[in-house]
């Protein structure tokens, strides 16, 4: 199942949507500021993007799949993480 995570990086905050419990699931990004409405269909524009990265670069670990994409999207360091 595909889970959200909300990460706080230096640059800002980005939505991720993978699935670490498969082990080749693709990982998305949101840069937006409510994921929730684009899955009711409020907003009309997709903004879910994928990366080069599946969940098994990130070898299943949230804290690598957050580095990765911050790294990929040039966003500095993470601060937190949460599954929204």
């Amino acid at each position: 199942m595909m889970i959200t995570y909300k990460i706080a990086t230096e640059g800002g905050i980005v939505y991720v949507r993978a699935n670490l419990s498969e082990a080749s699931s693709p990982i998305y990004t949101y840069f937006g500021d409510d994921p929730d409405k684009h899955r009711a269909g409020e907003n009309e524009e997709w903004r879910w993007s994928p990366t080069p990265f599946q969940t098994a670069d990130a070898q299943h670990i949230e804290r690598r799949m957050a580095r990765l994409v911050a790294e990929y999207c040039d966003l500095g360091e993470v601060h937190s993480i949460a599954i929204v």
